[in-house]
């Protein structure tokens, strides 16, 4: 079984996304806001440019918004969950811009937890587009249907369910471990 694996909100809680927004919102609309996030996820920015942009638009310096970005809390119920699951392939497919995210995950010592890695600017696709899920199956050579996205996204979930995937919506409270062992046996 390949287990995929969102990061905001499912192995990291979603503090760097509500930040982000909490930033932007205080000058921009949300479709501004949608833009500049796809802008940065599909690699058309750099994270540099992505935090220079909010720091402009905030009248801060970038050193200054990039650090309000340093702080991690990641959910420890998801990395037992990895780690007890050891018959399976884990992989991790996120939007985000994949230097900073691969950075973050080497600092934290959690890349190692994973098989591969699919970040969406790298990819050239973000969640919840079909070509995203088909791109990770395609790399893995995984069928479908032997495969389940763990996402907090319910959005990401319905368009892996699309492709043929098992899906699980993510939910703080829930203990995905026992999740995954119901869906998989």
């Amino acid at each position: 079984m390949l287990i995929v694996w969102d990061y905001y909100g499912v192995v990291e809680q979603d503090y760097y996304w509500g930040l982000s927004n909490q930033l932007i919102k205080k000058t921009e609309d949300q479709e501004t806001i949608d833009a500049l996030h796809n802008d940065l996820n599909l690699g058309g920015i750099s994270w540099h440019e992505y935090c220079a942009r909010i720091a402009a638009d905030l009248g801060q310096k970038i050193s200054e918004v990039e650090g309000k970005f340093k702080k991690h809390n990641i959910n420890k119920q998801t990395i037992m969950a990895i780690q007890s699951l050891k018959d399976h392939r884990h992989v991790l497919l996120s939007n985000a811009s994949g230097p900073y995210l691969s950075d973050v995950m080497k600092s934290l010592g959690i890349d190692s937890l994973f098989d591969e890695i699919f970040i969406s600017s790298e990819i050239g696709y973000i969640k919840p587009d079909h070509r995203a899920f088909l791109h990770v199956l395609a790399a893995t050579k995984s069928p479908a249907g032997d495969s389940v996205m763990v996402d907090n996204s319910p959005r990401n979930i319905v368009a892996a369910k699309e492709v043929g995937m098992q899906g699980i919506l993510f939910e703080e409270h829930k203990n995905i471990l026992h999740q995954i062992c119901d869906l998989v046996g």
